[in-house]
């Protein structure tokens, strides 16, 4: 027997889906929601329809419950502004009554020798106006009437946090949440002869897919209505964010993702390496959420005026000369545009007291390493004087955050790659040399083209990266964001995995023009590491890094 458990959907049909989809869901013997199938989210009824399709299946709801006691239990003395929220969550749910007013709260079911019962937990009262969502045993115990011996597994829903907790004879397992948490939860319980297995899975969450879903469907804001943890980026749309670079490959992509969450974008670069058409299409769509400035970093005065002029409030340090062979040859140039640069920005944010910083670092920090797979507690040895200066600037951020207890995110980018297809933003720079390993083989497919050395010790003599979607990159940046908790953090943001060659990437691009390329190989480059793929399971645990983009 397999069964299928999972919790609060809250109408958040995009998440819902993906667990329907999974074959644990399809091949469930049984399948039951210990939450809200419906409540916050802008699709409740779809959430319920598309349930209601498959057979052996149950809601548990206890929403009555709630209803009857949610406003007479809170103190408006406590928190209006909470109080006022969770007036307007009791009018959204009236209209929901008739869907789930008959809903069983709980229900008990015997698998081999063992007794389990599955419920839906009501917290309210003061646990509601304390805004605490953690539950004591004592209070389910309570509510569903249940002993000490009558049974060995309590399994409940409606709490968001996972948890397994015994008290004598009884184990006590909080599924999590589906739809409204990062990452989204759910259990698959086995019954192999008389012994039960347990298994806790996740599915990744997709904040930005469901706040578009709200702002598409002009639904109320769902994260006013309730205090999950990662809500704080309310605060942060109410200021601007500043995006060094914000015109470049990266820069717009970043820029595009922030922008569709209602954030509002200061973006500024000296086009020395970027054309203008990309970010004057976001503006375009955008309009008077996105300011553009052509300045330099270096320009000490006007980037003041900036901070005062727009009241920044966030940062994401994107700007800076990055060809790794240039950086031997023009080192001091390298040095001034991203060292002394970064050192002007935190001297800057000093004065206006913003405390927020995201900066692009990259993996070449690390160097050569005797392992292929690096973390982030890995020994930095930079070989390029480009690496060496990332380091420097990580160095100083590092004080600055120390200094100010303010935020800084360091990200370690692998090798960015692909376009964002719906507003055209591709790896396009000026100076062609800095193009990516993906456009310049498709720019250049009727032509003889070079790559930079076949003797590394790989499987057909090219380097090996980890690379990755510039849209995940994008969305790890605005994750980096909201992150805001007073820390020094690093994160390498890479697709993890085996890695590709360069010959794996131009044999899939011979697959998708459809035609043979022709190619031969030139000298190593200086700097070149030939095996460099990021541990990226940090990112994923703390930032929601999620790899949603493959080459094939």
């Amino acid at each position: 027997m397999k069964i299928c458990v999972f919790g609060d959907v809250h109408g958040n049909l995009s998440q819902f889906e993906k667990l329907v989809n999974s074959q644990d869901f399809q091949t469930a013997d049984m399948r039951i929601c210990l939450g809200d199938m419906v409540g916050m989210g802008p699709y409740q009824k779809e959430c319920m329809d598309l349930l209601s399709q498959y057979e052996y299946t149950m809601v548990l709801g206890n929403h009555e419950a709630r209803m009857t006691r949610l406003i007479d239990d809170l103190n408006p003395e406590y928190d209006l502004e909470f109080y006022n929220q969770f007036k307007l969550y009791r009018r959204m749910l009236k209209d929901y009554l008739p869907m789930f007013q008959n809903l069983p709260k709980g229900f008990s079911l015997n698998i081999g020798n063992k007794k389990l019962y599955f419920c839906h937990y009501a917290w309210c009262g003061n646990d509601m106006a304390n805004k605490n969502n953690s539950l004591s045993t004592k209070s389910l115990k309570t509510q569903f009437n249940i002993k000490d011996d009558d049974y060995d597994y309590v399994i409940y829903g409606h709490i968001h946090s996972p948890s397994t907790v015994k008290e004598g004879k009884v184990t006590f397992i909080d599924i999590g949440s589906l739809g409204l948490k990062s990452p989204s939860n759910y259990m698959m319980i086995y019954c192999d002869n008389e012994d039960l297995i347990f298994e806790q899975k996740q599915i990744q969450f997709d904040k930005d897919l469901f706040l578009n879903d709200c702002k598409r469907l002009n639904y109320p804001k769902w994260h006013q209505l309730t205090n999950l943890s990662f809500d704080n980026n309310l605060e942060k749309r109410n200021g601007k964010v500043l995006i060094t670079g914000g015109a470049g490959y990266i820069g717009t992509n970043v820029t595009q993702k922030l922008l569709e969450t209602d954030y509002q974008v200061v973006v500024i670069d000296n086009f020395s390496n970027s054309y203008t058409d990309s970010i004057e299409r976001l503006k375009k769509k955008f309009g008077d959420h996105l300011s553009v400035y052509q300045l330099d970093l270096l320009d000490y005065k006007k980037i003041e005026k900036i901070f005062e002029d727009e009241k920044i409030k966030n940062v994401i340090h994107l700007a800076s000369k990055k060809y790794v062979p240039e950086s031997f040859e023009k080192e001091a140039e390298y040095y001034k545009n991203n060292v002394v640069a970064t050192d002007y920005l935190l001297k800057i944010m000093d004065k206006f007291d913003v405390k927020n910083l995201v900066f692009s670092s990259s993996i070449t920090v690390y160097g050569k390493s005797k392992t292929n797979i690096v973390n982030e507690d890995h020994i930095c040895n930079p070989i390029s004087p480009y690496a060496k200066q990332k380091l420097e600037c990580e160095r100083l951020i590092k004080l600055w955050q120390k200094k100010n207890k303010s935020s800084a995110t360091i990200l370690r980018l692998s090798n960015p790659i692909g376009a964002n297809i719906e507003y055209i933003l591709r790896d396009n720079p000026k100076t062609k040399e800095y193009m990516g390993i993906l456009p310049y083989i498709v720019s250049n497919a009727d032509k003889k083209l070079v790559f930079n050395g076949n003797n590394h010790p790989t499987k057909d003599g090219t380097t090996i990266r980890d690379y990755i979607h510039i849209e995940d990159v994008a969305r790890a940046f605005k994750n980096a964001l909201e992150k805001d908790d007073k820390k020094f953090a690093i994160y390498n943001i890479g697709s993890g995995g085996d890695g590709y060659s360069v010959i794996d990437i131009l044999k899939e691009c011979e697959k998708s023009l459809n035609k043979k390329i022709d190619y031969t190989f030139g000298p190593r480059r200086d700097g070149d590491v030939s095996i460099f793929i990021s541990d990226n399971q940090k990112a994923k645990k703390e930032i929601a890094l999620s790899i949603t983009k493959s080459l094939t």
